[in-house]
């Protein structure tokens, strides 16, 4: 009886594991009510962001408009997984409670809505791609210059600094798109390849490491405060305290009743 039993666990325990591996590419959606009944106006984002509150920190809200779970200061970086769009956009997002630059009354992890107007975007490719759009054309050249290095430094767009990656394995790669710098160098856009996506390689020198930085125009990033400590929610607590004794009443008020109506 105890070997199939301890079986039994075992056959549970490998499904277990199964499933992780199957599902361990998929974005977990975002928990709570508000998104449950937004989910139709939510998309997948997966992009990074920078607080860049005027404060000098940002807000993480368990909603869009609802209590603080966190308070995280400027420059802060993380990522957001799905974004919502109403009248205002914001985007979802969980990070630890104890982070440097983070406030929260949490231990573990905070996971919540930030409005998007007190966010940066991290320069990347998708950004890269949107300032020049009109500079990108189809790649219908020879990858004879990349084949021949044998390998291929990984950029997240045309002058960022050096990501300290390397494709070593070049058979199958498709570039898509391409792009032109100011010093003649050719750019390639690759989509998906080996696990990476939205990537750039340079196509003249693709070995080449140390190749010129370009800073991006981005907004300015607002001087960083230390993140002040998170008040209690103190109103829902009042409401739920509230609605508890009213439901009290309620019920003592229908026994009341009951109770008289038997003694007839």
């Amino acid at each position: 009886m105890k070997k199939w039993i301890a079986g039994c666990w075992m056959a549970v325990l490998l499904l277990a594991l199964l499933s992780a591996g199957v599902y361990a590419d998929v974005i977990v959606e975002p928990e709570g009510s508000f998104y449950r009944r937004h989910a139709e106006e939510c998309r997948p984002l997966f992009r990074r962001y920078q607080a860049n509150g005027e404060e000098g920190y940002i807000v993480l809200f368990d909603r869009p408009g609802g209590y603080a779970v966190a308070n995280v200061s400027n420059g802060f970086t993380f990522t957001l997984t799905y974004l919502y769009s109403g009248r205002e956009e914001w985007g979802y997002t969980e990070i630890g409670g104890k982070e440097e630059g983070v406030s929260s009354r949490l231990e573990g992890t905070a996971a919540g809505w930030i409005a998007l107007s007190d966010l940066r975007p991290v320069y990347d490719s998708i950004a890269f791609r949107e300032d020049h759009a009109e500079e990108l054309v189809p790649f219908s050249g020879e990858l004879d210059t990349l084949l021949s290095a044998g390998k291929a430094f990984i950029w997240y767009y045309p002058g960022a600094p050096a990501s300290g990656s390397v494709l070593e394995e070049l058979d199958g790669l498709s570039v898509e798109l391409c792009y032109t710098d100011t010093d003649g160098r050719l750019w390639g856009w690759v989509g998906a390849y080996c696990g990476w996506r939205d990537i750039w390689l340079c196509l003249s020198d693709p070995d080449e490491e140390n190749l010129p930085v370009v800073e991006p125009n981005q907004p300015p990033l607002i001087p960083a405060q230390p993140a002040p400590p998170v008040p209690a929610p103190y109103l829902r607590i009042l409401f739920a305290i509230v609605l508890a004794a009213f439901a009290v009443g309620i019920t003592a008020a229908l026994l009341r009743i009951f109770w008289k109506q038997e003694k007839r």
